[in-house]
């Protein structure tokens, strides 16, 4: 779903990055220089995800000019993983391109690399890169909210769910300002946790919910977010 919508929307590389990183261990080496490397890179994202698409972008620019080493080393990176990365990148893009996603392309030895930067004028765009990889993850959403001075992911039946220790994705971290919080999947160990989170702004949430109703006082998305909208602006949303 993610890949099909960057197409359309102009932002397939940065995506494809991101798909190509869950395919992928962590890539960062396991020590604690690493963390402050990955809050580095991460600034801004706010995206577990879009951090993957990071990397994989930086290590290109670098490979380059025959600096792919050196920017591993630089950002505590495991070099294989990352080499692994975006290998399964151009295999997901010529997948795109037999897929017939991609006009004007056909099959064939790096078709899928071309057409994947023929589709990214808007892949530098990071909050429409962030709302296509909340598409691929809704309804997997958490509400974000401020309780007893601490900001918190709550999920449809009330509970808390936390991020997990290497998320850049922190409670503590995300802007003072209601949202969402979108994961992959939940995990329950000593508490839950979701993984692979991505923040959602409130229209994300809206434009790619699974369902969107028209209510009295404005929409109701998947059964439970309430958002409060003029109607004229509740219908120009369910239009979307």
């Amino acid at each position: 779903k993610m890949l099909v919508l960057s197409s359309a929307l102009r932002c397939l590389g940065s995506v494809l990055s991101v798909a190509a990183s869950r395919e992928a261990k962590d890539p960062f080496v396991n020590i604690a220089a690493a963390d402050e490397a990955r809050d580095y890179l991460s600034e801004g994202l706010f995206s577990d995800q879009l951090l993957g698409a990071k990397v994989c972008a930086g290590f290109l620019e670098a490979e380059h000019g025959r600096r792919g080493q050196a920017f591993c080393e630089r950002h505590f990176l495991h070099c294989g993983r990352v080499r692994m990365m975006t290998s399964m990148r151009g295999k997901l893009a010529d997948m795109i391109v037999a897929a017939g996603l991609v006009p004007g392309f056909t099959k064939g030895r790096s078709r899928g690399l071309a057409a994947a930067e023929s589709l990214s004028a808007w892949e530098g765009e990071t909050e429409l890169v962030r709302a296509v990889v909340c598409a691929g993850l809704l309804p997997n959403v958490a509400r974000l909210c401020d309780k007893g001075g601490k900001r918190r992911m709550v999920l449809k039946d009330g509970s808390k769910i936390s991020a997990q220790q290497k998320s850049v994705v922190q409670g503590d971290r995300l802007p003072k300002s209601d949202g969402f919080v979108c994961f992959h999947e939940l995990v329950r160990t000593s508490a839950l946790f979701g993984s692979d989170l991505c923040l959602a702004s409130n229209y994300a949430v809206v434009v790619f919910g699974d369902s969107v109703q028209r209510v009295p006082d404005g929409l109701l998305c998947d059964g439970w977010i309430r958002f409060r909208a003029e109607g004229e602006v509740a219908e120009a949303m369910l239009r979307l």
